[in-house]
């Protein structure tokens, strides 16, 4: 069950923002809004795709330039955003959620306030209903954070916050267990440090569909990394991975991979900031690591959007540039049911 809602208060808006980076936004904005697909467009990849409509739980990677936009749809219908990117490739979801006929989202997930994650969020609110909205309950000074904000509280959108143990499986019908991992309250009393660094509060949440787990990290970093393997162990295990901190030099140490064992890693983000290297996005460093144990590493960034669908015909996923063509991630004759072993309970 949910309880008490915690409603952020205004927070005070930022001083002055690089220009230089305030240039980048603008340039790069222009650029992925040209290449958009319409809600015809994502239509037709759904119908190539033949995306499953009823009783499977389907994971859709946005392609964002800088940031992560994850939809997740539960085999009931519910659905739940994970981020929203920067901003600037917003309506993608939007007319993604349109060509899906999906009539709301029913809970929004910011996991850390960084631009590159709620900056998308006040858009999809203006084309979408959303019921309602988590965050990790830090408050800062993060650039254009406010407006957000203003937009969720005119909107009257209940608002809490999430930390290790709270589950969400009963908003989603109860068929895939979703629960929240990270930040307990030692990553978020770093977050919350004078010079912390915000990525150590992000929301990092696992999604056990019968023996099909995927993990989002958000922002993860080695920090967060060591906490959920000292935490977890080898309850980390999952099919799929979207990789921490869009694969940047921070993320994805051995000890953690080692834990996870992800047949798919997905680089959400890697587009606008990947400076050969300089600071490589996917990192080099990660590459290697994910090949040394058997991970295939995809970036919406350079396939389109990418679909996981896990059902009872297995674990399996496609891309905007390879539509209808699917790659088996999970056998469902030698896939075992595994064990979720953390303590849980109901988000407050």
């Amino acid at each position: 069950m949910i309880g008490t809602s915690l409603v952020a208060p205004t927070r005070p808006r930022c001083g002055s923002f690089p220009a230089w980076f305030l240039c980048l936004l603008v340039a790069a904005g222009s650029i992925g809004c040209s290449s958009a697909p319409s809600v015809g467009d994502v239509r037709g990849f759904l119908a190539k795709a033949r995306t499953p409509t009823e009783g499977s739980l389907v994971v859709t990677f946005f392609p964002t330039g800088i940031g992560d936009a994850i939809l997740v749809e539960f085999p009931n219908g519910s659905t739940m955003l994970v981020d929203a990117g920067v901003g600037w490739k917003a309506h993608q979801i939007t007319r993604y959620v349109a060509a899906r006929q999906i009539e709301k989202i029913d809970v929004a997930v910011v996991t850390h306030p960084h631009l590159d994650h709620f900056g998308g969020i006040e858009k999809v609110l203006e084309d979408v209903r959303v019921d309602r909205l988590f965050d990790n309950g830090i408050i800062t000074k993060s650039f254009r954070l406010d407006d957000m904000d203003a937009a969720v509280d005119a909107l009257a959108i209940p608002r809490s916050a999430l930390t290790r143990g709270d589950v969400l499986t009963d908003l989603f019908g109860g068929e895939v267990h979703v629960d929240t991992l990270l930040p307990d309250e030692e990553r978020r009393d770093a977050a919350r440090k004078p010079l912390g660094d915000e990525n150590r509060g992000s929301i990092v949440l696992r999604l056990v569909h019968g023996s099909h787990r995927i993990l989002l990290t958000g922002d993860a970093e080695h920090g967060e990394e060591d906490k959920l393997v000292e935490l977890e162990g080898e309850a980390l295990r999952a099919h799929v991975l979207k990789l921490g901190h869009h694969a940047s030099i921070g993320s994805s140490k051995a000890e953690f991979l080692a834990e996870v064992r992800p047949q798919l890693a997905i680089a959400q983000g890697t587009e606008v900031f990947d400076i050969p290297l300089f600071y490589p996005r996917p990192c080099y460093f990660v590459m290697k690591r994910l090949r040394e144990v058997g991970a295939q590493i995809v970036e919406p960034d350079n396939v389109g959007i990418v679909q996981v669908v896990s059902d009872e015909n297995g674990l399996r996923w496609t891309s905007w540039k390879s539509a209808g063509s699917w790659e088996t991630i999970v056998d469902p004759e030698s896939s075992q049911p595994t064990i979720v072993s953390s303590a849980v309970h109901a988000a407050r």
